[in-house]
């Protein structure tokens, strides 16, 4: 009986020793992989605060602009003159500095063949320099997109080390100022503000004049005349039937309309105006907005000038012809 005893007792301790060392190793292996992760997750900007920014400079092998904080607006250099930025996009960018982390190295080092790879070669870099208000700044060189969806590879303040970071900063980081800039003319106007769009038009597909004038749709007018639109049109053949919504879609387009670029370092002294719409809201305010032929070297057709900023706006012809229209071409045509 003792020598089974003693045989029972060695073999429990056994047992008990076996399942201790995979405990150990078990703790040994998750933390391992809890400090590696913690390492991976950790801010890569620890002294970054987004309110300390004054200017996000970006440089590729062609240019170098910069969006700039002037009194606690932001607005983007280009040519030496400020446009204004998209503050939803610039907000986005600084939460996304905000949060980066410190990622996996995969290369340390510097040479041709890795640049090319991760995109740090002359032709692909983008080096992105933040100024704080205390005067310092961080340097990341941007790269490629990394190898899973959603990461970026970044060297940070010029280490060698190559980092795949969880960040779309690769994505995010436009090299041309106009990624950056408010792209629209007007701003928080929508056509149920509007009460009349007047136009004196001499482009190609239209010459002559007529004005939209808001109905409102509880009226009398809107509903002796069974409407759709918001908006009639004077003067107008009283027989004229227009496609539903077409005046108001007009006036919509106008407000609505996107940019193609800033034309800077430009006057229009001694230029002929091609159209002239007149806007008068509800509250009373009145906005002119004049349109002039661009030049053959610009991005786009035709400038907006408006009285209401300093800025000139390159717009393309077929957004022009969304809110400029021949009274024909929306006509109903009989069935």
């Amino acid at each position: 009986m003792k020598k089974i005893e003693r045989r029972q007792i060695i073999i429990g301790l056994a047992i008990l020793l076996g399942v201790q060392l995979i405990i150990l190793l078990l703790v040994n292996i998750f933390s391992f992989q809890s400090v590696k992760l913690r390492r991976v997750q950790a801010r890569l900007l620890s002294n970054f605060k987004k309110d300390s920014v004054v200017s996000l400079e970006i440089k590729d092998y062609m240019d170098t602009f910069s969006i700039d904080r002037i009194d606690n607006s932001w607005f983007v250099k280009k040519e030496g003159k400020y446009i204004p930025a998209n503050i939803s996009k610039v907000n986005s960018y600084l939460n996304m500095l905000d949060s980066l982390n410190k990622g996996i190295i995969v290369f340390n080092g510097k040479d041709e063949t890795s640049d090319r790879l991760y995109g740090f070669d002359e032709k692909n870099i983008q080096v992105l320099t933040i100024k704080m208000k205390n005067k310092k700044e961080i340097v990341l060189d941007i790269g490629n997109t990394g190898s899973k969806r959603g990461t970026s590879y970044i060297r940070y303040n010029k280490e060698k080390r190559v980092r795949e970071v969880d960040s779309s900063l690769s994505v995010e980081t436009g090299n041309e100022p106009i990624s950056w800039a408010r792209r629209n003319i007007f701003v928080n106007i929508t056509e149920d503000d509007v009460q009349s769009f007047d136009l004196i038009s001499e482009m190609d597909w239209f010459k002559g004049s007529y004005k939209l004038t808001f109905i409102d749709p509880k009226s009398k007018e809107a509903e002796s005349k069974k409407t759709k639109d918001k908006f009639k049109m004077e003067p107008a053949n009283e027989d004229a039937k227009f496609e539903d919504y077409a005046l108001q879609n007009m006036v919509k387009n106008l407000l609505e309309i996107k940019v193609s670029d800033y034309k800077v370092n430009f006057s229009i002294s001694g230029e002929k105006s091609l159209a002239t719409i007149k806007l008068v809201l509800k509250n009373g305010k009145s906005l002119k907005v004049d349109i002039y032929k661009a030049g053959s070297d610009d991005i786009a057709e035709y400038i907006i000038d408006t009285d209401f900023d300093d800025y000139f706006y390159l717009v393309h012809t077929d957004d022009i012809k969304k809110f400029i229209k021949d009274p024909k071409e929306i006509t109903k045509k009989e069935e």
